[in-house]
């Protein structure tokens, strides 16, 4: 079975390069038609939009400076919109109607249809969603693991006897103590499943606001906490299958992720921010992460082991919307990578189950230990 998904895997590594590779041929494929640069021209030095013979119009609501009369929308306001950036947007529409063909991509994206000052809805809306599913998964594992430590110090405190008791527990103390101190003092692999929460949190905060504005700092901020995610997720899988293992050598993997960690995050804010390098390096990060989840299941025969199997799949699959893009669609409002974000919705909860079936299994791991 692993082998099966090794050899999926490399394929699919194979599929995003290329595919990657012709989208950053054809990336410029619409700011480079002559319809839309002269329009563009006229847009900047007039604020008025046209295409070809096309009837010109005056309607690009950031470039207000030209009209003293009409003022600039909030939402355009709020969201940053320069004369430019309008211009940019209007002729694009106006291109594209103009062409009355398939759709073609400007500066490296899509024309869409914003809404109050929102380039990707959809995106926006599926980010949230997901922000939102991931809230409420950590409100639930923080009960759930509230529970199950009082559960496990309940059970430990009960299996010993009285002299046990009298040993074990300091006169001034308590089980209540106890109970406290347990939860107070997470099993560092508990920790870890805590913190990748809050890094996913943060990740899918900065991917709305990035799709409501594409800008050089959104971009930089949802690509570097992107790019933090994936890094993590592969600590924390590779932590899961050293922890019986001596230090030094958690050690050396911890450094050697922190290292290549690094260095590709220097490479790409002080180098070039190169897409195609980002995605190649993400993905055979995900691989390995995906190989090292399968090992540690099946090795130790984790009771819930074919949670994280069937999120492994699920993704996989789910990934082949990024893979096959597709323009946006409803009105230009829902393109591949939103539908890609919109199911990621519903495999947040299978991946939190195999997170609380896991603590479950490290609390009990601990408690047998202790007896």
């Amino acid at each position: 079975m692993t082998r099966g998904v090794l050899f999926s895997s490399r394929f699919y590594i194979f599929i995003v390069i290329l595919s990657i590779g012709c989208f950053i041929a054809n990336a410029s494929e619409g700011d480079n038609n002559p319809a839309f640069w002269y329009c563009l021209q006229e847009c900047k030095f007039s604020g008025c939009v046209r295409v070809g013979l096309t009837k010109k119009s005056c309607v690009v609501e950031a470039c207000h400076q030209y009209n003293k009369n009409v003022k600039m929308p909030l939402s355009l306001s709020l969201t940053k919109w320069s004369c430019e950036d309008d211009c940019k947007y209007h002729c694009m529409l106006a291109t594209e109607s103009a062409r009355r063909s398939k759709p073609i991509k400007y500066y490296g994206k899509w024309p869409f249809h914003r809404v109050y000052g929102a380039q990707e809805i959809a995106s926006v809306i599926f980010s949230l969603l997901n922000l939102l599913s991931h809230i409420i998964c950590v409100l639930r594992l923080r009960r759930f693991y509230r529970k199950a430590v009082a559960a496990a110090a309940s059970a430990s405190t009960n299996s010993l006897s009285n002299a046990q008791l009298e040993s074990a527990i300091p006169r001034n103390s308590s089980s209540l103590s106890i109970h406290a101190s347990l939860s107070a003092r997470p099993n560092d692999a508990i920790r870890r499943w805590f913190l990748l929460s809050m890094i996913h949190l943060n990740a899918w905060v900065w991917s709305a606001v990035f799709h409501v504005r594409d800008v050089p700092l959104t971009e930089r901020f949802d690509y570097l906490s992107a790019i933090l995610v994936v890094f993590f997720s592969l600590y924390v899988a590779l932590m899961r299958n050293l922890s019986r293992h001596r230090v030094y050598l958690r050690t050396l993997v911890q450094l050697s992720i922190l290292c290549v960690f690094v260095t590709h995050l220097t490479y790409m804010l002080y180098v070039k921010f190169h897409y195609s390098w980002n995605v190649t390096v993400c993905v055979t990060v995900g691989i390995i992460q995906a190989a090292a989840w399968l090992h540690f299941c099946f090795r130790t025969r984790h009771p819930y082991r074919y949670r994280m199997l069937s999120f492994i799949v699920l993704l996989n699959a789910a990934t082949m919307l990024e893979l096959f893009d597709f323009p946006p669609i409803y009105n230009k409002l829902v393109d591949a990578h939103a539908l890609w974000h919109a199911v990621t919705v519903p495999l947040t909860f299978l991946f939190y189950s195999f997170i609380q079936g896991d603590i479950s299994y490290i609390l009990d791991q601990e408690t047998r230990a202790s007896n």
